[in-house]
């Protein structure tokens, strides 16, 4: 057997034990997110509001205090609206920070009852705990989070 086919056959079965069980879990999750996908009719990137809890100096994005649609809609209007298309969906939600968003825990739980989420967060929002308490994991196709080294808190009222 050649060197070429030791890689083939470590890309296909990894080992058990060390890097092989990363790479194994990668494998899993990357099939899992395309089960995902391949469920979902519909996908939308969805930047929900441009306000943060942080004011990090090495953000790429300069966010204000105020967002012009933060709260407009309440999150139980917009998974009714999401629901009358008669589609599942493929809800990337992302910000500013999207926990931030008014009732963002109802929504995502009314969300997960038939669409697929997955949330670009700071976890640091003092909701971050329900969220994942009370989400349908199932239905959740990822989590990002984000560390913030130098970040400073900012308060909202």
């Amino acid at each position: 057997m050649s060197d070429q086919d030791d890689k083939i056959r470590w890309l296909r079965e990894p080992p058990e034990v060390g890097i092989g069980e990363r790479n194994r879990a990668m494998v899993e999750q990357k099939a899992g997110q395309e089960e995902i996908r391949s469920k979902s009719d519909c996908y939308m990137l969805w930047c929900m509001t441009r306000l943060c809890n942080f004011n990090c100096t090495y953000c790429f994005r300069k966010w204000e205090d105020v967002d012009p649609v933060y709260g407009k809609y309440s999150a139980e209007r917009i998974a009714q609206r999401f629901g009358e298309t008669g589609k599942v969906w493929h809800i990337r939600m992302t910000g500013g920070e999207p926990l931030l968003y008014p009732g963002f825990v109802e929504f995502v739980k009314a969300l997960t009852r038939r669409h697929y989420i997955p949330v670009i967060t700071n976890l640091l929002a003092p909701n971050a705990y329900e969220l994942t308490e009370t989400i349908e994991s199932q239905r959740v196709h990822s989590i990002g989070a984000s560390l913030h080294i130098e970040g400073q808190v900012r308060e909202f009222s």
